[in-house]
C-alpha cells in the first residue's frame, strides 16, 4: 500500500481569504473617498445657490503667478471627479456653518463673507 498524502487545500483557501479581504479594505476606502467627494460637490452646489462661490484653481501657470501657494488635492479624489478649491466667498454664516465648510475644504487659504448674499436655504 502506499501511503500517500493527499495535498490540503488550506494554504490555497488561506490566499483567496487574504484577497477577499484586500479588495474589501480596498473597496471601503475608495467608497470613503467618493462620499467626501460627494459632500464636497453638494456644499459647493449650496454655496452657489446661495450666492457664495467656491474658486477652483485653474491649472497652468508659473509658480510665482499666484498671491498664494498652489493647494493640491490626493491625485485619487481628482481621479473621481474633485477640485482644489483656493478660495470660498460665502453668504452670511453661522460658525457651525464655517467650521463645515472648513472641515470639508481644508485646502482652501481662505473664506470671506460675500457681500449682499443671503443666506436662502439650510446647508446640506
Amino acid at each position: 500500500m502506499s501511503h500517500e498524502q493527499e495535498p490540503t487545500r488550506r494554504r490555497f483557501n488561506s490566499r483567496i481569504a487574504l484577497q477577499f479581504l484586500i479588495v474589501a479594505v480596498a473597496a471601503c476606502w475608495l467608497g470613503w473617498q467618493w462620499m467626501i467627494v460627494r459632500d464636497r460637490w453638494a456644499l459647493r452646489q449650496w454655496l452657489t445657490a446661495n450666492g457664495g462661490v467656491a474658486a477652483v484653481q485653474v491649472p497652468g501657470g508659473e509658480p510665482g503667478d499666484y498671491e498664494h501657494e498652489i493647494v493640491t488635492i490626493p491625485f485619487w479624489r481628482s481621479w473621481i471627479g474633485d477640485d482644489p478649491i483656493t478660495c470660498l466667498y460665502t453668504p452670511p454664516l453661522e460658525r457651525a456653518e464655517i467650521e463645515r465648510l472648513t472641515k470639508a475644504f481644508p485646502e482652501s487659504y481662505g473664506m470671506t463673507s460675500a457681500t449682499g448674499a443671503n443666506k436662502k436655504t439650510p446647508m446640506p
